[in-house]
């Protein structure tokens, strides 16, 4: 075997040790959501290797985490795009249904989402810019559905006020199962209605 093969060869095995290890890591957070119990034993025994071995591909475990971190928010998105193939020409209905999408994926995988929203360390500039290119990627995408039901100036807070919603209710469902909310439907209609009677901004009127 050619010196060129071997190395190809090489590199296909890291990448599948690599996915594995986040697969891993991953199905852990399925189990069990609380990140603090996440270790990197528990990690590589769960793949299937040595601890030493993750140090190949990841620094220390918090690298892992981002590299989790961005995959979740790539996967986040995808969802979200794929919410409103059904409802192309009907921006309302589009964004109710990627509000629907976002609740569900917060709640089908709780240790996804909180590993998503977890920080090891104080301050946004110690977020790496691909974990923060991948979640602003996301939340482009509540901006551009929002911008059809707002318009463009509105955009924004209107997308940061629907985003922070469906975060704060998954945060408090996970928080306290025991408190009373509405059906998720119902919830992200409301969200979106009120979103809807938002007065759009105008121009400023000058006079001459």
């Amino acid at each position: 075997m050619s010196a060129a093969a071997q190395s190809r060869n090489r590199r296909g095995e890291g990448e599948r040790l690599r996915d594995a290890l986040l697969t891993a890591a991953a199905d852990l957070l399925s189990e069990d959501p609380d990140i603090d119990h996440l270790s990197v034993r528990t990690i590589t025994a769960r793949a299937g290797v040595t601890h030493t071995a993750m140090y190949l591909h990841f620094a220390d475990k918090q690298a892992l985490i981002e590299a989790m971190k961005t995959a979740c928010f790539a996967e986040l998105t995808q969802a979200l795009t794929d919410a409103v193939h059904d409802v192309p020409d009907d921006p309302v209905a589009g964004l109710r249904a990627a509000g629907e999408a976002y609740l569900r994926f917060g709640a089908a995988r709780p240790g996804h989402y909180a590993v998503m929203f977890h920080s090891a360390r104080a301050g946004v500039a110690d977020t790496p810019d691909t974990v923060r290119s991948a979640g602003m990627r996301a939340f482009h995408q509540l901006v551009d559905l929002a911008a059809a039901v707002v318009g463009e100036a509105d955009a924004h807070d209107a997308a940061t006020n629907m985003w922070l919603a469906l975060h704060g209710r998954i945060t408090i469902r996970r928080s306290m199962p025991w408190f009373p909310m509405s059906d998720d439907i119902t919830y992200v209609r409301e969200q979106v209605n009120a979103l809807t009677q938002r007065r759009p901004r105008t121009a400023p009127v000058t006079h001459e």
